[in-house]
């Protein structure tokens, strides 16, 4: 099972994720066995991994973030 960063027709498809960084695929079980989690920042900098490009935002953290910009 891999997160999909692009599929033609998909949902929610975007080129950038939720923090800033181009999106790409991340494999998360392969063979039956557990190989990736998914990170934000925050989690990876607290368990010291790398992010995983996937970040997400709700629609109210992104109204915050753009009321805040202006």
């Amino acid at each position: 099972m891999t997160d999909v960063a692009y599929m033609p027709g998909g949902h929610a498809i975007k080129a950038f994720d939720g923090e800033g960084f181009a999106t790409a695929d991340t494999p998360l079980i392969q063979d039956g066995v557990l190989t990736g989690l998914l990170h934000n920042s925050a989690t990876a900098a607290h368990f010291g991994v790398a992010h995983t490009p996937n970040a997400g935002r709700s629609a109210k953290v992104l109204s915050a973030l753009l009321h805040a910009m202006m």
